[in-house]
């Protein structure tokens, strides 16, 4: 997929009309977690130049970020390597 296109999925996610945020999992690297791997419900972010602001306040840059589903279907995925 070409740059940009996580941002893209995540703007509408948070900012179209009729969207429902907390139908969207955002699956990211998360280094010491199992598998490496952490996942948020899109109504728990907000969304900051390059990054994602977990509600816990870690800022998670948006190249971490490597699948976006909502409703379990992938919008969003990138390889790992």
């Amino acid at each position: 997929m070409r740059k940009g296109k996580v941002k893209e999925v995540l703007e509408m996610m948070l900012w179209k009309p009729g969207e429902d945020p907390s139908s969207y999992e955002i699956i990211f690297v998360s280094r010491g977690a199992p598998g490496d791997l952490e996942s948020v419900r899109g109504d728990q972010v907000r969304l900051w130049r390059d990054r994602l602001v977990l509600g816990d306040g870690r800022e998670i840059p948006l190249h971490r970020v490597v699948e976006v589903r909502r409703g379990g279907v992938p919008l969003y995925r990138r390889g790992r390597g």
